[in-house]
């Protein structure tokens, strides 16, 4: 087990919080600053076991397998221009992979944790997503219980 000192940031976090937050950190004064900061405070404060073994499962986390189930319903990606873990040609070519009742949502500037940089963008392509597939149901049967009867 490796030991560190409290309050440091053990060296193979910082790559990955940088790139988590590389794209966000504009301008001191933008909201998106304060969620590269939160980002990597929140990095920061995670015990290094939990970080090896996040890494660990990232190298195997595959879940393009789903896709063609998932290109049967209405979808959405949400991808930062910025993001340096799942890079905009990625999300690009997720999106494709989806079909037609796919869209594809590119927040610029954004990193890898566009639900922190963004969240109205998001909330925006979820409304946009639920919306749609309330379009796509069928209406719901409506049933009429008649009472003292089984």
């Amino acid at each position: 087990a490796c030991v560190w000192p409290i309050g440091a940031t053990p060296p193979m976090a910082k790559p990955v919080s940088s790139r988590m937050t590389r794209g966000s950190a504009r301008s001191s004064a933008s909201p998106a600053s304060a969620a590269g900061r939160a980002v990597e405070k929140i990095i920061q404060n995670t015990p290094l076991e939990t970080l090896v073994n996040f890494l660990y499962a990232l190298e195997d986390h595959d879940e393009s397998t789903a896709f063609p189930v998932l290109a049967q319903v209405p979808s959405v990606v949400v991808g930062g221009s910025a993001d340096q873990l799942t890079p905009l040609p990625n999300s690009v070519r997720m999106y494709a992979d989806l079909g037609s009742e796919s869209r594809l949502v590119v927040a610029q500037d954004a990193g890898h944790m566009v639900q922190m940089e963004r969240p109205e963008l998001v909330t925006e392509a979820i409304v946009d997503l639920v919306e749609r597939r309330r379009v796509a149901l069928p209406p719901p049967r409506r049933r009429r219980w008649l009472r003292g009867q089984k």
